[in-house]
């Protein structure tokens, strides 16, 4: 029990006297952590069959209905444990054996997901690797030729917003069904910040929620659409097929963060894209050069510095050991650091930090991380900030 004691205490003291640029992850406001280790983490939910769930049901309608009006949608689904979850939500309700699968290839930021041993078979959606984007026209052609039964958009790596109404429209015809996977870009959605893939032809959404929307780790799925919405029921609801017991506890800190992106995200997702911008500005200053200066580098979260795995693992542990997290693609992402209250003047400290580290001086990028850390401890956007606002709708 020591050994687990210490090894808690030395991660979360190296965590929190460090920069985390991972493009996939973010941190909770204490109020939502709360939730977390609350008396919820120990119970079901399931007022047909167990009694004692009226508090708990609350906190999920609660969750539901916050979500709906941050999304102007009609139906949310909060019960899948992790966004990879909600991906097979959909890929359960609208395809069965034997059935094609539009998808982006991994190598441009499609999502690692062994179609085959579900027996669908995917097919590629063109990129245009100029561009970082999808080529609708090809898509279109690949579409009408292979009549995939479910079209995936979004992506682990995205920097621009991608053609959702022209390939929609072509998927629609075919009689598709398209879910855009938002784990990555949620919280710019939900802040205005990025491009609404319902109002612009998706059928439904599915994500993670702790990458920009500053969530507990889980997943969701929302839509418009009664038909969608009774087909992803039939996945997730009783009896169960995907989702047994859908974490109460973890539905709390959900709701938690729903209100403060209702009342904080519009502000939170601009910061993060000028946050985005500013840092892949630096960067350039420094000879550091992120792709896609041409077109201001990004219109979300991530900065993309692509790099062979070797190369790119060689990077990620020469900035870590400056106390700069990242991974080895290598993204770049600005959530936490901006949740944390980190604007413009810290990302010039930043580009700074990561080109000495690449130097190998790595005691100067530690003291500008060391000195960033100690004076941005708070987690802003958030009612951590104003502990008097009601937790209300």
């Amino acid at each position: 029990m020591e050994e687990l004691d210490a090894l808690l205490k030395e991660h979360e003291v190296f965590r929190q006297n460090s920069l985390n640029l991972v493009a996939s992850e973010n941190v909770m406001s204490e109020t939502a952590r709360r939730f977390l280790s609350s008396d919820l983490v120990h119970r079901y939910i399931d007022e047909e069959f167990y009694g004692g769930t009226r508090y708990a049901e609350k906190i999920v309608e609660i969750a539901k209905n916050s979500l709906a009006k941050l999304f102007s949608c009609e139906y949310v689904f909060v019960d899948p444990l992790s966004g990879n979850m909600a991906h097979m939500a959909a890929l359960m309700a609208f395809t069965r054996s034997g059935d094609k699968v539009a998808v982006i290839d991994f190598t441009y930021g499609g999502y690692p997901f062994r179609y085959n041993d579900f027996e669908r078979h995917p097919i590629y959606i063109a990129f245009d690797e100029d561009e970082f984007n999808i080529d609708a026209e090809k898509t279109k052609e690949i579409l009408l030729s292979e009549k995939p039964k479910l079209v995936f958009l979004g992506a682990s790596i995205i920097l621009f917003p991608q053609p959702v109404k022209e390939i929609s429209e072509v998927a629609h015809d075919i009689g598709a069904v398209v879910a855009y996977d938002a784990s990555h870009v949620l919280g710019l959605i939900a802040g205005k910040k990025f491009q609404d893939p319902l109002r612009e032809g998706a059928d439904l959404v599915v994500a993670s929620t702790h990458k920009t929307f500053g969530g507990p780790q889980g997943g969701i799925v929302f839509t418009n659409d009664h038909d969608v919405a009774r087909r992803i029921k039939y996945v997730l609801d009783r009896p169960p097929l995907l989702v047994d017991n859908p974490h109460v506890h973890r539905i709390g800190a959900l709701a938690v963060t729903a209100l403060e992106m209702l009342r904080y995200g519009k502000e939170y997702a601009e910061q993060i894209v000028r946050n985005s911008k500013e840092l892949g500005a630096q960067l350039h200053k420094w000879e550091i050069e992120v792709r896609y200066g041409e077109k201001g580098y990004t219109e979300t979260h991530q900065l993309y510095y692509p790099q062979q795995p070797e190369i790119g693992r060689k990077i990620r542990d020469k900035l870590e050991e400056a106390h700069i997290i990242t991974d080895t693609i290598i993204r770049f992402g600005t959530q936490e650091v901006t949740r944390r209250g980190m604007k413009g003047p810290e990302m010039r400290k930043i580009a700074e930090a990561i080109y000495l580290a690449l130097s190998n001086r790595i005691d100067e990028a530690k003291n500008i991380v060391r000195n960033l850390t100690s004076k941005f401890r708070k987690i802003h956007y958030s009612f951590d900030i104003n502990k008097k606002h009601k937790y209300d709708t």
